[in-house]
């Protein structure tokens, strides 16, 4: 999601950690070797060999780092972050430490970027309200860089110190249909969630083939063996535009080179996340409930006569409940027709 908003991908982000330090030529030549966890074990050894503050946290040491690299970028929510807010999803969560969908959220509520706090919550930080949605950043937040989960310590001591909020993801996984959107289903935090409730899902169903999957991963590639990988656990959808045109990008090509292979697989990503966003778009258009035009007098004329005098009736309706005022209720009425448009300024 945030790779398309101008942010580094995991390993661009190692990669630029790596270029800030004074490695030795060696270390610096095989750390490529490393998984990425690992990866970003060694950096956050290195930051401690330098400096005496960075030693007595390492992990906070690790995060600055990774919050100056996100600040310096000047993201803006991409189209993809966009969409997703303009579901008005209540109860989310995010593996990214930046805040492009808090950005995107208050965007679609109409409130300038420094009201973010007064639309949307940030879980561990702030406390849910029930007139707002809430995120929960799994991960950490740039705000808060020891919080920042990267290098395979924090990732070993994330029950320790995060335990309440692997548990909400799970709450999630229980209790709702989770949609996975941009995450690859690789990181180990997330899998192991998966992995345990799927497990105690299994031992209380004995694998009933009818039980419903824990969400649904919308995932950018065509891959049979994920698909069977996550089979009764999650249902994995492939957005696509044109089924023959993505056959035709993805079969290989014997005789190519490596700079060939690579313009392919660039085509082909490209042509994944538009079919993401307009996989997006549609399901965005399902979720909108709102329909500011239905009471609006300026287009009830178009209806005919029995559209218009309902119409009239409703917009007073609201004005007088409006008027009342005596108790929430009322308010609350006012406030459900003005959603359909009775508050609008009319002719």
């Amino acid at each position: 999601m945030s790779i398309a908003a101008g942010l580094p991908s995991w390993n661009h982000l190692l990669t630029e950690l790596v270029a800030k330090l004074d490695l030795d030529r060696d270390v610096r030549e095989r750390i490529s070797e490393l998984g990425p966890l690992e990866q970003a074990e060694l950096i956050q050894v290195a930051l401690a060999d330098r400096s005496a503050r960075a030693k007595a946290d390492t992990q906070k040491a690790l995060g600055s780092r990774v919050a100056s690299i996100i600040r310096a970028a000047s993201a803006r929510p991409s189209l993809a972050h966009t969409l997703l807010a303009s579901m008005r999803v209540r109860e989310a969560a995010t593996t990214n430490y930046d805040q492009l969908y808090e950005q995107a959220v208050t965007a679609i509520a109409g409130r300038p970027s420094d009201q973010q706090r007064v639309v949307i919550d940030r879980l561990p930080w702030d406390r849910t309200s029930t007139d707002r949605p809430w995120l929960l950043k799994m991960h950490g937040d740039v705000e808060h860089p020891d919080s920042i989960v990267l290098s395979r310590s924090s990732f070993v001591h994330y029950d320790t110190r995060w335990k309440p909020v692997g548990s909400l993801v799970q709450s999630l996984m229980m209790t709702k249909h989770l949609l996975v959107v941009g995450a690859s289903m690789t990181d180990d935090n997330l899998l192991r969630f998966a992995y345990e409730v799927a497990g105690l899902r299994a031992s209380i169903e004995k694998r009933d083939p009818s039980a419903p999957e824990i969400g649904t991963v919308v995932h950018l590639a065509d891959d049979a063996a994920f698909s069977r990988l996550w089979k009764g656990r999650f249902d994995v959808v492939v957005p696509t535009l044109d089924a023959d045109d993505r056959n035709r990008a993805s079969t290989p090509e014997p005789t190519a080179s490596d700079e060939e292979r690579y313009d392919r697989e660039e085509a082909e990503r490209r042509r994944a996340a538009r079919a993401l966003t307009v996989f997006l778009d549609v399901v965005a258009m399902h979720a909108e409930r709102d329909a500011p035009y239905l009471l609006d007098d300026r287009y009830a004329d178009e209806r005919g006569d029995e559209a218009v005098s309902l119409v009239a009736d409703l917009r007073s309706l609201a004005k007088a409940a409006r008027r009342i005022g005596t108790d929430d209720a009322w308010t609350q009425l006012a406030d459900a027709l003005d959603q359909f448009g009775a508050g609008s300024t009319g002719r």
